[in-house]
This record gives structure tokens, C-alpha cells and sequence, in this order.
């Protein structure tokens, strides 16, 4: 498949103290268009159970052109999947815009998105994992709250369907974000955990961590200046997880957070929970944060590559206290 060259083209960040937009919830029977911006959907029954979990939440699918394409690992050129999501948000009909899955592949599109069309008419965008490039690069220069939440192969069932519903459908206020009282998969790991306590109020970035890492310092970036930083990550070593947060420190970006709150950080198969004395665990990577920071930070929070994920406004205000080891949504 021939690829066009589409030129790049340099977006202003938005300032951290910026007024952001919470998009328009969405109703029942609102039009929602499927979009694939990273990996290939793995079978074309995969979308079709996607739409129909998309469908069970009483909403409309617009399949965008080019889920279903594939160019390597990617679901289609870098040209086809950015298109997706321009029409998809100069698309008066469609009300929110869901990703198939993540994989790879978001990162290599953000310089082709229009995101003055987004801050124009504000959309919900959901998704996590890879998508997390999206998440942050619309609400850092759209000024939208974007959402870090289950992506379209999800069952949208249990404390995830009702999170999501909460967040992007209900209109219920947010306020603080739960714990799921009924698991129906695998515990967060890290558990729950104050590593240093305080209470801090700031904007919500972050996601991914192997994504975060890479798109700091990029236009595309988000700003650290007085945020509160979530993230999550699946099957990365401790020894890589604390590459990645040193690279943040070096850079200086650590420094200007108002906390940290962790979230899922599962570990490779094949990786011991409790590793011998040549190692650190996942919690000895996060302490050791406190040779380098005085912010609030706490760990277990129910996000990340989890089932009973959730919900998680980025861009919004909002309220951590480390030492209840809670997160509260306050704008």
C-alpha cells in the first residue's frame, strides 16, 4: 500500500492554567464513529463484537473508512487513520468518537489531527493503552477533556460499563472515583498504597507510561506544570518502568507535578512479584521516588490494563489525597 506524504504541521500547546471544555455527554441513540488509530483489528468479528458492545450502551455506530485496514501492524496508513478521525470530528452527526483497540501506532498520526476542528465541537474520545498519544495531545492543544477509559472490544459490563456510563452517558456528577467492591478479574497490582502523603489539586494527565515517556518534550506532549500525573502500564520490568520515570526526572518534569497516583502496573509472565536481593519490585521503583520528590503520590488506583477499569477525565480538575488514596473529580 503507497502511503502520501502529508505535511506536519505545528500546533501551539495550550497553557496549563487553561479553561478546559468538558464535551457534550452522550444521549441515547447518539452516533458514535468507530475509529482504529493504532494496531489492525486482529479479525473483522472482532469489529463486529465491537460494535455490538458499543450498541449495548444504547448508541449508534458510524464505521469509519478504514477500520479493517491494515499496513504492517498499523490499521491502515498513517494517511487512512487520521482521516478517520478528522471526518469523525468534522462530522456534524456523530456525538463521540470510540477506538477499536490500541496496540501501536497513535503516535505517528498527531501531527496530521485537526484539533482546532475538536476545541471548534467538542467530542467524547475514548480509549487507553496506545491511544493515550490521543488523549492528551487533543487536550492539551483542543483545551477538551478527553476520556482514559475501555476501548471498543471491551464488554462495557460490571464496575467498568457503569464507569463509563458515569463518566461519558449518566450526567451524574463524577466526585470521587471508586473501587470496584466485586472484582471480575485480576486485582490491581500494585495494591492500594499511600507512598507519600499530602493533598494536591491540578489538572489530570498521563495514561500510559511506555507513551507518556516518549511524547514529553514533543508538541504533542502533555504540559506537567501543577498537574496531577496517572499512569498505568502492562508487562514492563521494573527495571523499565524506572528507566522510563528517571528519564522523566532527568528532564525535569517530575519536579513541576502536584502528585502522582499509579495505576495498574502489571508484570510480565514470566516476572516474580517478589524478586531476589539483584532486583527491585514495582513498589521499591515507586518508593524510591521519595529520593527525588516531596508531592503527594499513592498507587492501586482501579485503571490501567485491568477489567475493572476506570473512567478517567484527562484534562479535568482534579483533587488527590494521598493518604486516603483517593481521586476526585472536581470542576
Amino acid at each position: 500500500m503507497g502511503i502520501a506524504a502529508v505535511p506536519l504541521v505545528a500546533h501551539a500547546g495550550k497553557p496549563a492554567t487553561q479553561k478546559m471544555k468538558f464535551p457534550p455527554r452522550l444521549k441515547p441513540n447518539d452516533v458514535v464513529a468507530l475509529v482504529s488509530p493504532a494496531g489492525a483489528a486482529s479479525s473483522e468479528q472482532a469489529i463486529l463484537d465491537a460494535i455490538r458492545n458499543i450498541e449495548s450502551l444504547g448508541l449508534r455506530v458510524k464505521r469509519m473508512p478504514s477500520v479493517g485496514q491494515s499496513w504492517g501492524y498499523l490499521g491502515g496508513s498513517d494517511e487512512q487513520r487520521a482521516n478517520d478521525i478528522n471526518a469523525a470530528i468534522r462530522d456534524e452527526e456523530v456525538a463521540g468518537i470510540i477506538c477499536l483497540r490500541g496496540g501501536y501506532g497513535s503516535m505517528r498520526i498527531l501531527p496530521q489531527l485537526d484539533y482546532d476542528g475538536f476545541a471548534k465541537t467538542p467530542k467524547v474520545l475514548l480509549g487507553y493503552s496506545d491511544i493515550t498519544a490521543l488523549l492528551n495531545a487533543f487536550a492539551r492543544k483542543s483545551g477538551v477533556i478527553t476520556f482514559h477509559g475501555p476501548i471498543a472490544e471491551a464488554k462495557f459490563l460490571g464496575f467498568e460499563g457503569e464507569n463509563l456510563r458515569r463518566a461519558i452517558l449518566d450526567g451524574q456528577e463524577l466526585g470521587v472515583f471508586p473501587n470496584p467492591s466485586e472484582l471480575s478479574g485480576d486485582p490491581v497490582f500494585p495494591p492500594l498504597r499511600t507512598i507519600i502523603s499530602g493533598r494536591s489539586k491540578g489538572r489530570l494527565i498521563g495514561g500510559n507510561l511506555s507513551l507518556i515517556e516518549p511524547c514529553v518534550g514533543t508538541a504533542y506532549g502533555p504540559d506537567f506544570t501543577d498537574a496531577i500525573l496517572f499512569l498505568e502500564d502492562v508487562a514492563e520490568a521494573p527495571y523499565r518502568v524506572d528507566r522510563m520515570l528517571t528519564s522523566l526526572w532527568l528532564r525535569g518534569e517530575l519536579q513541576k507535578l502536584k502528585g502522582i497516583v499509579f495505576g495498574d502496573f502489571r508484570l510480565p509472565r514470566d516476572e516474580p512479584a517478589e524478586p531476589g536481593s539483584d532486583s527491585f519490585s514495582m513498589n521499591q521503583v515507586f518508593d524510591n521516588l521519595r529520593m527525588w520528590l516531596s508531592c503527594p503520590i499513592f498507587c492501586g488506583l482501579h485503571a490501567g490494563h485491568i477489567r475493572d477499569k476506570l473512567t478517567l477525565p484527562i484534562g479535568g480538575m482534579v483533587e488527590m489525597d494521598a493518604e486516603l488514596q483517593t481521586l476526585r473529580f472536581v470542576e
